[in-house]
């Protein structure tokens, strides 16, 4: 119990420092107009006893504090519209537009391992719900509230006990059941929302499948979107279910909780009209109990159903912060992958990966080494077996294998991408993660490269931006890369999304290279971006890569063996390990794995 209330504290606490980050003067104008209109009951019902007694009286002082009634009357209701205006624009828009922001730096921060951990994806997706419903904001208002309501509930039921102290005991007690059943309902909710994360996310795949070009395609030819449709329609039906039983639930016992509320308000009226009778209070004084009487239940019912609700809220608030909490956290521990990850070795931090230097290519790099390395995803057996590998600046390198022989994993190692369970990666002798702007020594072209739908100018550039004003050097990329544009403007905007000038899969490709090469480092890295294209194409395109890099690294990814002519050094890796290594030539004559793949392979290259 000890534990939930710091943690509840501290996400208090988080909640009001991270407002006063995002919208500081309008949360505090907000927590100003709140107070006022948190001791408006009680101004009221004080004025509207002293008007009724002078009434009853027949003095002249009536119309003075008529006055100050209607004047108290139009500032609360311009501070209410104040209020609504400040919580809707500058409350609800600035914080959900600034925590979406730093959602997607936190997001495009965190390692690529963690995106293989399912536990670390439904987070994500919690703190993305808790964004998108405006949950952070909500909770903000409503803890205002109750501070404000604190305040007005405290002075109506001063000047009720006034009256009598059994009015401090009726209005509380007619009104407590809300809060007990707002707050088992959203600890409920809550638990069903957790649970159904996983169901939510296959839910929203299969709802996005309808929205994209690629999947529309074959769902169209394949005739498989009535099938698709419906099984999304029984997983929703199924979550939905769950969800709305839970609120028939809450709203057959709230409904219950509106009797008991109404029974306490005429027991507090019949004891009203039992001290009027028995001259206790004046008439002037048995109006404004009345008033004050609704105001404490009306005031109290919002407060305790606003607390009770918060239950829910605060656990997603909760799921909110813990992955605020990843983007600082290397180790990134949550409560599937902490067995898993928190031993693992530093990966290249995310400031010096990103540290950019004057001009790669002054790089320094004579070698890079593999040492032991090992890797497994989870539980399954290792991808990567002790791997030891060496290479020297210069060199071209096939590094061939068979699908799921650990190709591009070594890749996403060697990038420093994911950090080894076993061994080390080093440069020139030193280990990867203390090389300051270590991932500039990289240009890569990946087999799902990406076809930006942005100008052709940003497409090249993208790789390095602070040059994007060099026309010519673009120009030159495109043109090395054998996709000549001279004739289409820089500006002139790619794919049929938001432009007119749709290229092929192979002019894809090409520019995909050609954004590498603009780049400018001095280590080339391609990790089967040809897959797709028939043996000759892909030929074509590497031959032209390789006279277009000159004398910098390559590390050419593949599981076709067509490029391996034209480097200095093949390495094959087979179930993690390195089988065997050499030229072409060596290692047909070896007899060995690279040689059952070549004749397997062998009619593919014939003509070539």
């Amino acid at each position: 119990m000890k534990q939930k209330l710091i943690r509840g504290i501290r996400i208090f606490a988080g909640l009001f420092s991270l407002m006063g980050r995002c919208a500081g003067k309008s949360s505090t104008a907000y927590l100003l107009c709140a107070l006022f209109l948190a001791v408006y009951p009680a101004c009221s019902a004080w004025l509207l006893a002293n008007i009724t007694n002078a009434f009853a009286a027949a003095r002249a002082e009536v119309w003075r504090w008529g006055v100050f009634y209607l004047v108290l009357l139009v500032l609360y209701h311009a501070v209410q519209a104040g209020s609504n205006i400040i919580r809707n624009t500058s409350i609800y828009d600035v914080c959900t537009s600034w925590c979406r922001q730093e959602f997607g730096k936190i997001s495009a921060g965190l390692p690529l391992l963690a995106y293989e951990d399912s536990g670390i994806l439904e987070l994500q997706q919690r703190a993305d719900e808790c964004i998108e419903q405006e949950y952070l904001s909500q909770v903000y208002v409503r803890l205002i509230n109750l501070i404000t309501a604190v305040v007005s509930i405290g002075s109506v039921i001063g000047i009720l006990a006034s009256y009598h102290v059994m009015f401090c005991v009726i209005v509380p007690v007619s009104v407590l059941p809300f809060f007990l059943v707002k707050w088992i309902s959203s600890r409920t909710v809550y638990r069903i929302s957790r649970r159904q994360t996983g169901l939510r996310r296959k839910n929203k795949y299969l709802w996005e499948l309808f929205f994209g070009k690629n999947s529309l395609k074959e769902l169209q030819v394949m005739g498989s979107g009535g099938y698709l449709m419906r099984k999304w329609e029984d997983q929703q039906k199924a979550l939905d279910q769950e969800s709305w039983r839970c609120k028939q639930k809450e709203s057959c016992a709230l409904a219950g909780c509106g009797l008991i509320k109404l029974a306490g308000y005429v027991l507090a009226v019949l004891l009203t009209i039992l001290l009027y009778r028995q001259s206790m209070i004046s008439v002037g004084l048995v109006a404004a109990c009345f008033t004050a009487l609704k105001s404490a239940q009306d005031s109290m019912e919002y407060f305790l159903i606003d607390f009770g609700d918060l239950g829910e809220k605060m656990s997603v608030i909760a799921d909110y912060f813990r992955y605020r909490e990843l983007g600082t956290d290397d180790r990134i521990k949550t409560d599937r992958s902490e067995a898993a990850l928190q031993e693992l070795p530093e990966a290249v931090p995310e400031d010096r990966a990103g540290a950019v230097s004057e001009d790669a290519a002054d790089v320094a790099f004579r070698r890079l080494t593999l040492k032991d390395l090992s890797f497994s995803y989870g539980n399954s057996g290792r991808i990567l077996d002790r791997l030891n590998l060496e290479i020297r600046r210069g060199e071209k390198i096939a590094l061939v294998g068979v699908n799921g022989s650990g190709k591009s994993t070594l890749i996403k190692l060697l990038l420093g991408l994911y950090p080894p369970q076993e061994g080390e990666i080093l440069l020139d002798g030193k280990r990867i993660g203390e090389v300051s702007g270590y991932r500039k020594l990289f240009s890569i072209v990946e087999q799902d490269f990406m076809r930006y739908e942005f100008t052709l100018r940003e497409n090249v550039a993208v790789s390095d931006l602070s040059r994007r004003g060099e026309d010519r050097q673009i120009y030159q990329a495109l043109a090395e890369a054998g996709l000549p544009m001279e004739h289409h403007s820089l500006d002139e905007y790619l794919g049929k999304e938001f432009g007119q000038t749709e290229l092929s899969g192979g002019q894809w490709q090409k520019l995909a290279i050609a954004r590498a090469a603009f780049r400018g480092s001095p280590f080339y890295i391609l990790d089967e971006p040809t897959s797709a294209l028939d043996p000759q194409m892909e030929n074509e395109i590497l031959e032209r890569f390789l006279g277009m890099i000159g004398e910098k690294t390559a590390l050419i990814i593949s599981h076709r063996i067509g490029i391996c002519r034209l480097v200095d050094r093949v390495v094959v890796l087979d179930h993690g390990k390195i089988a065997e290594q050499g030229s072409h030539e060596e290692l047909l004559k070896k007899g060995g794995v690279y040689r059952s793949l070549y004749l397997a392979q062998e009619q593919w290259y014939r003509r070539s």
